[in-house]
């Protein structure tokens, strides 16, 4: 049986090998993980866990190899499942299931009650085991990459950057960095990944003309990939650009997932 535990420094290559190769190798240039800074990123997270830090990693081990991992984000009232994968020859053995359940154990705080996660539309297993878990949609996402070239210029309104110095520096470490770019309408953390895209999480942006010429001026190379609702992606209809996932957000009882999750445990008798 494995062990289940924070993960270690010398945790972060198995983690950063596990992860990159789960993710569908189509989807991966939208991803950090895809990032030259990644494994870096990785390891200084793990270096901050004892710190009180959002983020934790929990992973499996036996003996000395890493089988599967878990990444959990914390807030006050929440966990939210950043990641988790297992190796192919684990997952029959249940080392999925017990590694949810001991990693939410070790990661929750008492005030937290709600878990949640994202899952990718057509990955119909995964869907199945977590509403079986007793997890239930809240909302739905597209995953869109969108050209920036073709863009009017003009009728463009005011628009600025800010905290550019900082997203430098953390760019040039880690291959991924975040600023803020403020126009009249909205005020927008903008993701870069690696050197071909920027990221946003909202589809206001797609309404936005001022943000994304902004963007085509900060740089004309990249790409913007946007995640956001289907309604706002629908509206926009810029050219060149293309839907290359869904994904769905997933809600459930903390509580009931834990006593679901070690009903099936014992009912394995590991």
């Amino acid at each position: 049986m494995p062990v289940f535990r924070l993960a270690s420094a010398l945790d972060s290559d198995p983690i950063v090998e596990i992860i990159r190769s789960g993710v569908p190798e189509q989807l991966l240039p939208y991803t950090t993980f895809n990032c030259a800074g990644y494994h870096k990123y990785v390891l200084d997270t793990i270096h901050c866990q004892q710190s009180r830090a959002d983020s934790v990693y929990i992973v499996a081990a036996e003996g000395e190899k890493v089988t599967g991992f878990a990444e959990i984000r914390r807030d006050a009232e929440k966990l939210f499942l950043n990641n988790i994968y297992v190796v192919p020859y684990a997952q029959s053995k249940g080392t999925g299931r017990l590694l949810l359940y001991e990693g939410l154990c070790q990661v929750r705080d008492m005030n937290q009650g709600i878990l949640e996660l994202d899952v990718f539309a057509d990955n119909q297993k995964a869907k199945e085991w977590y509403f079986a878990l007793g997890l239930t949609p809240i909302s739905n996402q597209l995953w869109v990459d969108i050209s920036l070239s073709d863009l009017p210029s003009d009728k463009v309104d005011w628009w600025v950057v800010s905290r550019m110095p900082q997203a430098n520096a953390v760019h040039e470490i880690y291959g991924f960095s975040e600023f803020v770019l403020l126009t009249p309408a909205h005020n927008y953390m903008i993701g870069r990944l690696g050197t071909m895209y920027f990221r946003s999480t909202t589809s206001d942006i797609l309404e936005d003309l001022s943000a994304l010429v902004a963007l085509r001026s900060l740089d004309s190379q990249r790409r913007l990939f946007c995640v956001g609702s289907p309604d706002g992606v629908t509206r926009s209809r810029i050219r060149g650009s293309r839907v290359i996932a869904s994904s769905i957000r997933l809600r459930g009882d903390l509580d009931s997932i834990l006593m679901r999750l070690r009903s099936r445990i014992d009912h394995k008798h590991y």
